[in-house]
């Protein structure tokens, strides 16, 4: 009987490389040598007879295209800086003295993946504050 590992891979920043992220000065090269660093540990592991089931948003697993790796990344730091900016813009606005903090605030291109953000996740954005101002959430 093998063993079996199910692993996750997750490429926003906000699940396992949070950490790798912010030890590597919060750059994407660094994101996707991580990335990349552990699907070689999961295709090892494979050589030795471990049974892996992978799920990579990133679909460097599948493909091994360091391109959508790296635009996989680009997207979700849109999404997440996008999301972020409307946090942070709502709760000046709102004037309730709470302040929203996030590391890719200090992004260089924070206003650019922000801007690209809203263009791809607009319609979904607008969904999500509807339901918060609904109280849905």
């Amino acid at each position: 009987m093998g063993l079996t590992i199910h692993y996750k891979l997750s490429v926003t920043k906000y699940l396992a490389s949070a950490v790798v992220r912010e030890l590597a000065d919060r750059t994407a090269l660094y994101a996707r040598k991580c990335h990349r660093q552990i699907i070689s540990l999961l295709d090892f592991w494979r050589q030795l007879g471990v049974i892996v089931e992978v799920n990579d948003e990133g679909e460097y697993w599948q493909t091994r295209s360091q391109e959508k790796l790296r635009n996989k990344l680009q997207q979700y730091d849109g999404l997440v800086a996008a999301v972020g900016g409307i946090m942070k813009d709502a709760s000046a606005d709102e004037d309730t003295g709470l302040s929203i903090v996030s590391p890719i605030f200090d992004y260089a291109n924070f206003e650019w993946l922000e801007h690209e953000g809203r263009l791809e996740f607009g319609r979904q954005i607008a969904q999500l504050q509807q339901s918060v101002r609904q109280g849905l959430f």
